[in-house]
């Protein structure tokens, strides 16, 4: 009886570790995109900055509000205003970097994570290309140790968001 005990707390210690380790071993989980769309490069890079139509494309998106700097340059800030599910969500993105039709960073802080995206903007033949790097990292211990965990749901969520940019982009006359 003894030994059987000690087979179900080492099985049990095992899984913990198992699910808690991914979580300390990692600071950060990266996630890549790449997304095709049949517009201009130019036309893609401007409407992607534009506040006015992020409603279109960001799930659960409800409002944007300045916080500092010029518009659309680095060194900018914005509070966004989300809904998820029954719950409001803000944070504050912040644009590091901004080369005209090129490249794009943005850094999001939230109260339990940041996120860091990282986007090169390409023309190619018929089609223009976005290349996303998004950096993730928890704020709390049960984010970082769920974070690993939660990667393929959130790079649905990416997938999905960049899908519909792509749908508005290619549907519309602008």
């Amino acid at each position: 009886m003894k030994k059987t005990w000690k087979i179900i707390i080492g099985v049990f210690v095992l899984l913990l570790l198992v699910f808690i380790l991914p979580g300390l071993v990692t600071r950060n989980v990266k996630i890549k995109t790449v997304t095709h769309i049949r517009q201009p490069l130019a036309r893609v890079f401007v409407t992607f900055g534009d506040p006015v139509r992020l409603r279109e494309w960001i799930e659960g998106f409800e409002k944007i509000e300045h916080i500092y700097g010029l518009p659309f340059s680095e060194g900018s800030k914005y509070r966004l205003t989300f809904r998820i599910g029954d719950k409001k969500m803000s944070a504050v993105e912040e644009i590091i970097k901004v080369d005209w039709k090129k490249h794009l960073m943005i850094d999001v802080e939230m109260s339990r994570g940041h996120v860091t995206a990282d986007m090169y903007f390409f023309q190619m033949d018929k089609y223009s290309e976005i290349a996303g790097t998004f950096t993730l990292s928890g704020n709390d211990p049960v984010t970082r140790i769920l974070l690993p965990w939660m990667k393929p749901f959130i790079k649905k969520k990416l997938e999905n968001g960049m899908n519909r940019f792509r749908e508005m982009m290619e549907k519309k006359k602008m």
